[in-house]
């Protein structure tokens, strides 16, 4: 894996998590302007998603670290390879959950 690649899997997975945030806020507004509802962890998103930019800035360097030390094996760079993926798995899945239940929650009230 090269440093490239580690910096355009932590770019993916800022945006995610910004995207995530920014459609997550929009649900709030929407929700909170009819007066329903909102489910904790998408209020919690919305008041400090901004806190999960950290994660893929650690994420990146730890990478860079890994890959600058010549002396390491083929392990860490795997490892590395596959912690990116995963953190950007969760990240979209939490920022579906947190965007999307809300909504769902609606469709399924008003059958």
């Amino acid at each position: 894996m090269t440093h490239k690649n580690i910096a355009i899997l932590g770019l993916g997975q800022i945006i995610v998590v910004v995207f995530g945030t920014l459609f997550t806020g929009l649900t709030f507004k929407t929700m909170n302007s009819f007066g329903m509802g909102i489910p904790s962890f998408t209020r919690f998103v919305v008041e400090y998603g901004f806190w999960f930019l950290a994660v893929p800035l650690l994420w990146v360097v730890s990478g860079m670290i890994f890959q600058f030390d010549h002396r390491a094996d083929d392990a860490p760079e795997a490892i590395t390879y596959c912690s990116g993926w995963l953190i950007f798995i969760v990240f979209f899945l939490a920022a579906l959950n947190a965007s999307l239940t809300p909504w769902l929650r609606l469709c399924n009230s008003s059958w």
